[in-house]
């Protein structure tokens, strides 16, 4: 049997030796992060504004609505209270009885989502016996018409970012269960009872957080095909009007 050299013996012990000074210098990989280590992110969440008439008669029954900032959310969830009447419903939307006795009052939302987030916000309501016509100045813009019209009404108003008008449409010498509304706006968001259904004859309209000038258009028409329209041009501010 054939001898292996010294020499080359002496020279395989080297390279086994560099070889083993190498791995153990080398820096170990780093550690793979767990997902169930990773605690999500908490949303914040922000109400922008409960939406409802400002001025209720006792026992009137009406809707409020939680406008939120970013409603994108699928997981969220709405916890209402008020500090009398009654209130109906569950969600985003609900519907509050007033109290049979004027004063103000106030509505709570809760809001919360799956990620952690949660906020709350109160609003004042009025409830009085004489609605809209007492030493408080009516905020609602009014559009005023008749069946048929071929003049556009119009009507102008200066809000600031983020805040909500109210809009009542009234058509002379028509009953207003008889019509139908077809409101739409160049941006922002349009609330009201039955308004999708096409029988608000009043609505609110939240202005975007962005500064500029938008409309809101709405068409009247009734059972026999007559129809009139109207216009509100708004000029939304952001920090001074």
């Amino acid at each position: 049997m054939n001898k292996i050299p010294a020499g080359l013996c002496q020279f395989a012990a080297i390279i086994i030796i560099i070889l083993s000074a190498a791995i153990s210098c080398a820096e170990p990989p780093p550690p793979v992060a767990s997902a169930n280590n990773t605690a999500p992110a908490t949303a914040v969440l922000k109400v922008i504004d409960i939406v409802g008439i400002h001025e209720w008669e006792p026992l009137q029954e009406s809707t409020l609505i939680c406008a939120l900032e970013d409603e994108s959310d699928s997981s969220l969830k709405y916890s209402w209270s008020a500090e009398q009447g009654t209130l109906k419903g569950a969600g985003k939307q609900v519907t509050w009885i007033a109290p049979g006795s004027p004063g103000t009052f106030t509505i709570t939302v809760q809001v919360s989502n799956a990620a952690g987030g949660g906020t709350t916000f109160g609003k004042d309501f009025q409830v009085t016996t004489n609605p809209y016509n007492n030493d408080t100045p009516d905020s609602t813009i009014y559009l005023k018409t008749t069946l048929p019209s071929d003049t556009v009404v119009t009507s102008a108003a200066h809000p600031k970012v983020w805040t909500t008008s109210e809009i009542q449409c009234v058509v002379e010498g028509s009953e207003s269960s008889e019509l139908t509304y077809q409101w739409t706006s160049s941006a922002g968001k349009l609330f009201g009872n039955d308004l999708e259904e096409g029988k608000a004859s009043r609505v609110g309209w939240m202005a975007p957080g962005v500064a500029g000038d938008y409309t809101v258009s709405v068409i009247i028409s009734d059972k026999s095909g007559n129809s009139a329209s109207g216009e509100v041009y708004f000029d939304v501010y952001c920090c001074k009007p």
